[in-house]
This record gives structure tokens, C-alpha cells and sequence, in this order.
């Protein structure tokens, strides 16, 4: 079946174009992925227990089929450790079951855990900081995950995806406040450790770069080191300054993220964990897509 569609478009008062479209329904061209359904993110997580977002939350859920939600600062937000800077710390994970009792129970949705920011008592010089202590730290995720396993259940977490920090590599998340690219590694290194320790199939992963040409030496470093990583994630955005949003961008960010993986020969995730038009203003709301 062929149709016809003739539009008149105003490009002022008193000129208008005229344009022909023809579309031939007989002809399938394929499926449209709905990479968007992937996973949504929130801002930060705290917004997760807002009245509004959860119903927004729901409807996205049920009509657009959203299947996970991606957050930031879920560790500085909850807050779940209490540490003097010597001795054994303790835990509350009350505000943290707030936010994930909402994605997991509620919503069904299966979570990618962004691991940041940093916890008051952790943190060496700010939120963005690296934390005082890399064994303090790393325990704390693995405390975070047998957490979760006990409240959510072993299968069910397994299938989560946890990525560690949040463009590292951009100064105002990490640079900024002390770190540099080696701390990063370090701060990865004691967390998949961490996670590994309560859970060996945990899916976690990073570098969550702003840049997909940081991916390259975080795959060196784990692959030299022999640190556990099931995923390799960056973020992209179409718009680069004050440039028009170009979607080839994307794909070639995509691409180049896809070739790293290719070329270690393993099986691992390719994650783009936020990307959209543009980064700023009231057009980012911003996407993830896996």
C-alpha cells in the first residue's frame, strides 16, 4: 500500500513550501530498537523518593517500557557509613533502601548502581573526593553488595550493574578535590574487589568517562592487574560546546567503545550511561542506554 502525505509548511506569513512524501506501507524495513527503554537517568537518586517521580517514574515503566534508572550520588546520599578513622566502621542503610526498595520492589526494574559520591566519612578533601582510606572504602562496597544480596536476593542483584564513580576525568567530579587518573584506578581496583568478595558474578564495571578514548587505559590497567571488570561505560553527548547536536557523534563514540571490547577478546558489556542531544539546560534530561 503506498500513501501519500502533502505538508505546507509557513516559513513566513506569506510563503509557504509544499512537500510531497511518499511511504510505501507494503515494505518492512525492521525493527526500531528502543535503546532509550534501556535505562532512564534520575539526576541525582534522592529525586527517587519523590511523590512526582515515582509517579512519573511508573508511568514511564508501564508505557515506555523503562527497565532501569540510573542515579547520581546514591553513597553520599545515604550516607551508610559511620567511621572515627580508626576501628571498625558501621552501617545504616536506611536511606539507601528508601531509594531502592522504590526501583526494585515497586517498579521491578533491575538498577545500574552509579558507586558516588563520596560518603562524609570517607571523604579526604569533599563529595568528589578519593576516600581517606582505599581498604575503608573498598570494604564498604562489599558491604553495600552483601547488603542488597540479603535484601533483594542473590539472583536478583546479579543481574544489577554497578559502575564505579561518575566522570572521573572531568575535574569538578574528581580532579577538582585531589584525584587524578592513577587514583581512579585505585578507587575501581578496591571496589570490584570489594564486590567480588561478597558476590564473584556481580556485573561492575567503569570507567564512566566523559570520553570514550579514557576506556582504552582503564581496560589496560584492569586487564595488567587482573582486576575484576564485566563492563566497559562512557558518556557522549551530541552537542560539544556551543557546536549543533550531531548524532553521528554518538555512533562514532559508540564505535569507538564497541572496538575496545572487541579487540580484548572477552565478553563484556557496552554501556553508553549518559548520553542525549545536549548536556545543559533544560534539553538534557538525559538518557542510558546498554
Amino acid at each position: 500500500m503506498l500513501f501519500f502525505f502533502t505538508s505546507a509548511c509557513l516559513a513566513s506569513s506569506a510563503l509557504a513550501t509544499t512537500y510531497t512524501i511518499n511511504v510505501n506501507g507494503a515494505t518492512k524495513q525492521g525493527a526500531v530498537p528502543h535503546f532509550w527503554s534501556r535505562c532512564v537517568g534520575t539526576g541525582g537518586a534522592q529525586l527517587c523518593t519523590d511523590a512526582n517521580w515515582k509517579k512519573a517514574a511508573k508511568i514511564g515503566v508501564e508505557e515506555a517500557g523503562f527497565q532501569a534508572f540510573r542515579g547520581h550520588l546514591i553513597l553520599s546520599a545515604s550516607n551508610p557509613i559511620s567511621w572515627s578513622g580508626s576501628g571498625t566502621p558501621t552501617y545504616n542503610w536506611t536511606e539507601f533502601d528508601k531509594i531502592y526498595d522504590i526501583l526494585v520492589d515497586t517498579l521491578k526494574t533491575v538498577p545500574v548502581v552509579e558507586l558516588s559520591a563520596m560518603p562524609s566519612a570517607l571523604q579526604s578533601n569533599g563529595l568528589w573526593s578519593p576516600p581517606k582510606d582505599y581498604s575503608v572504602w573498598g570494604n564498604m562496597i562489599k558491604e553495600l553488595v552483601n547488603h542488597c544480596i540479603t535484601r533483594y536476593g542473590k539472583e536478583n542483584v546479579e543481574k544489577w550493574i554497578w559502575e564505579v564513580w561518575n566522570e572521573w576525568d572531568y575535574k569538578g567530579f574528581w580532579g577538582d578535590y585531589g584525584g587524578d587518573e592513577s587514583e581512579y584506578y585505585q578507587l575501581y581496583k578496591y571496589a570490584a574487589e570489594g564486590a567480588k568478595s561478597a558476590d564473584s558474578l556481580i556485573k561492575i564495571g567503569g570507567p564512566a568517562s566523559s570520553m570514550s578514548s579514557n576506556v582504552q587505559p582503564f581496560w589496560n590497567y584492569c586487564k595488567d592487574n587482573s582486576v575484576k571488570v564485566d563492563l566497559l561505560s562512557n558518556h557522549c553527548y551530541g552537542q560539544s560546546g556551543t557546536t549543533i547536536s550531531k548524532p553521528t557523534g554518538i555512533r562514532d563514540d559508540n564505535r569507538t567503545r564497541s572496538n575496545v571490547i572487541k579487540n580484548t577478546g572477552k565478553t563484556l558489556l557496552s554501556l553508553n550511561t549518559e548520553f542525549n542531544s545536549s548536556y545543559s539546560g533544560r534539553e538534557a534530561v538525559r538518557a542510558t542506554s546498554a
